[in-house]
């Protein structure tokens, strides 16, 4: 299997400290495809238009400073290995550029070969781990947004739920009452021309009748008081609707 090529980019504004690093990489146990920056602009341009896996930059130049140089970078990928090189040891200088997000700096007075190929690995590895982190972010960010959308949708479907509930409950509730109303209604208005009946009957009884006739005027009042009661049920039946 064919090991992909690294991209490098040397940032630095002297061609011969340059061609030294290049140099010193010629025996990289992989492949490296090296671009030039002479100054600090261009190599700003460089990252914004091809993806390098490391970068080798130089404090020190003309146009603008490597730490300005540095933050630019690192912006536009922070996942980025960059190896600053200076003469500058200082340990709150390099606490400075390694908190602005360099990976490494290499001292360019002791510049040699197996520091240097030391270093690019160490950057390398930290450049994947780097990697690996931001691809897990950038998962769990996906998953944080499909979960809070659904959260929302599910909360949007129990507020539908509970509108259409309580919709459904005030109209149960007037229909309960309508029917209510209507038996309370009709019951009354029943009764009224029963108990008239109920009374005409009470007044036949007093009246000269013959054997037969007391006979159906008895059934006659007997299922008037039957109705009665019936109705008289169905008007408490519609008070205790009207009170539940």
């Amino acid at each position: 299997m064919t090991t992909k090529a690294l991209n490098i980019l040397i940032i630095d504004d002297d061609e011969d400290d340059r061609e030294i690093l290049k140099n010193l990489l010629e025996d990289y146990p992989r492949v490296l495809n090296i671009t030039e920056a002479a100054n600090g602009r261009s190599g700003i341009q460089l990252c914004l238009q091809k993806n390098f896996e490391c970068v080798f930059l130089d404090f020190r130049m003309p146009d603008i400073n490597g730490y300005d140089v540095l933050r630019e970078i690192i912006n536009h990928n922070p996942a980025i290995a960059v190896i600053t090189l200076t003469d500058n040891v200082d340990k709150n200088f390099c606490n400075k550029m390694l908190n602005a997000g360099a990976t490494d700096f290499i001292q360019k007075s002791n510049l040699e070969r197996q520091l240097l190929i030391k270093t690019l690995n160490f950057a390398l590895e930290r450049n994947q781990y780097v990697n690996k982190i931001i691809k897990q972010k950038n998962e769990l960010e996906v998953l944080s947004n499909e979960l809070e959308n659904l959260v929302r949708l599910k909360t949007i479907q129990l507020v539908h739920a509970k509108e259409l509930a309580e919709r459904r409950a005030v109209q149960a509730e007037l229909a309960t009452n309508a029917k209510n109303d209507f038996l309370a209604t009709m019951s009354h208005e029943i009764r009224t021309p029963l108990g008239g009946i109920i009374g005409i009957l009470s007044l036949f009884k007093n009246t000269p009748l013959n054997e037969e006739q007391k006979v159906f005027v008895d059934i006659m009042n007997t299922s008037s008081d039957t109705l009665l009661s019936l109705i008289n049920d169905i008007l408490d039946f519609s008070k205790i609707g009207k009170k539940v």
